[in-house]
């Protein structure tokens, strides 16, 4: 996966992997993945990669993009 900023910024995600037999109830078909990612600017972000599901001898791969739109103001005291 990567992260792509609006500053032309690629950072590269590290591969993760999920086993979704031992899946928390609670997630509600969810599946919540945790990245640790230096510090990031206060812009909007792309974030593309591949997901691949393997069953059994079954492999399915599908290509993501997700914008992540960020409307981050600076305000200044008058």
């Amino acid at each position: 996966m990567v992260l792509n900023g609006e500053d032309g910024v690629l950072r590269e995600l590290p591969n993760n992997h999920k086993d979704l037999e031992n899946i928390n109830s609670s997630y509600e078909d969810s599946v919540v993945l945790t990245f640790n990612i230096d510090e990031l600017e206060f812009q909007s972000y792309k974030l593309s990669g591949k997901l691949i599901i393997e069953k059994g001898e079954e492999i399915n791969s599908h290509a993501f993009e997700v914008l992540l739109h960020t409307n981050y103001k600076e305000e200044k005291n008058k």
